[in-house]
C-alpha cells in the first residue's frame, strides 16, 4: 500500500514539473519571439551607439585627432569644389543655386548628385569644406553600425553578437573602399536603415513607422543615391525570409 501511494505522490509530481517545464517553455517561446519582432536592445541601448562613436573615432583616429582629411578619387576631384561652393554659399559669398567653380558656372541643382538639401550640407556652414566633408563621412559609419546592429538583434537575441555584427558591416571592406566615392558611402550607409525601416512598418504598419520609412527614402533620395533603393528591395526579401525561418525555429524548438 505504502509502495502505490509512493507511485501516486512520485506521478502526481512529475505532472506538475511537467506543466510548469511546458508553461516556463511556452513562456520562453513567446518572449523569443517578442524579441525577433522588436529588437529590444535593452534600455541602455544608446550605450551600444556610443560604442560605435568611439569605435569610429579610434579607428580613424587621424581625421579627429590629427586634423586629417579624406582626399582621394572622387572626394577630390568633385566633392571638395562642391564643399567649396556650399561653404561660400553658408558665408554669403556665393549662392546654393549657382555653382562657380565648376564648368564656368552651372546652377547647384544641375550638378550630378549635388546632396544641396541633404543634411551633411549643414557642416559647410561650421566647418572648412575639407574637414565638413571628412566629418560627414565619419558620422556615417555609426549609423551604418547601429542599423545593422538592430537588424542583427531582431533575428539572433543576442546583443554582443549583434553588435559585432554591426561592426563587420560598417568597418567591411565595401564601406571603407566606398569612402572615396562620397556620395556613394552615404548610400552604403543608409542602406540598412532603409532595410530597418521597411523591416519595423512590416512588422506593424501604422503611421509613425511609415513617416520613419519616408524619412529615410528622403534622406536616399537628397543624397542622390537612388540606387540604394533599389538594393534595399533586394537585402529586404532574404532578410524577411531569414527572420520567418528562424521564427519557425524558434516554435519548433519550444514545441519539442
Amino acid at each position: 500500500m505504502a509502495g502505490v501511494r509512493a507511485e501516486i505522490a512520485r506521478r502526481f509530481m512529475y505532472t506538475i514539473i511537467r506543466m510548469n517545464t511546458d508553461d516556463l517553455r511556452h513562456k520562453a517561446v513567446s518572449q523569443g519571439s517578442e524579441k525577433l519582432a522588436t529588437g529590444n536592445t535593452g534600455r541602455l541601448g544608446w550605450l551600444w551607439d556610443i560604442g560605435y562613436v568611439l569605435f569610429t573615432a579610434l579607428f580613424f583616429y587621424e581625421i579627429p585627432f590629427k586634423g586629417f582629411v579624406f582626399i582621394t578619387r572622387d572626394l577630390l576631384q568633385y566633392f571638395y569644389p562642391l564643399g567649396v561652393s556650399l561653404r561660400e554659399a553658408w558665408r554669403g559669398s556665393g549662392s546654393f543655386l549657382w555653382d562657380s567653380g565648376i564648368d564656368h558656372g552651372i546652377p547647384m541643382l544641375a550638378r550630378y548628385s549635388p546632396t544641396v538639401f541633404y543634411p551633411s550640407t549643414l557642416l559647410y556652414a561650421a566647418f572648412p569644406a575639407d574637414q565638413a566633408m571628412s566629418l560627414a563621412i565619419l558620422l556615417h559609419f555609426p549609423i551604418a553600425a547601429s542599423s545593422t546592429f538592430r537588424i542583427a538583434q531582431r533575428f539572433t537575441g543576442n546583443v554582443p553578437a549583434a553588435w559585432a555584427g554591426g561592426l563587420a558591416y560598417a568597418f567591411s571592406g565595401y564601406m571603407i573602399t566606398m569612402i572615396g566615392g562620397g556620395f556613394y558611402c552615404f548610400g552604403a550607409a543608409l542602406l540598412p536603415l532603409g532595410v530597418l525601416a521597411l523591416i519595423r512598418l512590416a512588422e506593424g504598419p501604422g503611421i509613425w513607422r511609415a513617416m520613419q520609412l519616408a524619412a529615410v527614402f528622403s534622406l536616399q533620395i537628397f543624397n542622390a543615391d537612388p540606387q540604394t533603393l533599389y538594393y534595399e528591395v533586394l537585402v529586404l526579401l532574404p532578410v524577411l525570409l531569414v527572420a520567418h525561418a528562424s521564427l519557425r525555429v524558434a516554435l519548433f524548438r519550444g514545441c519539442h
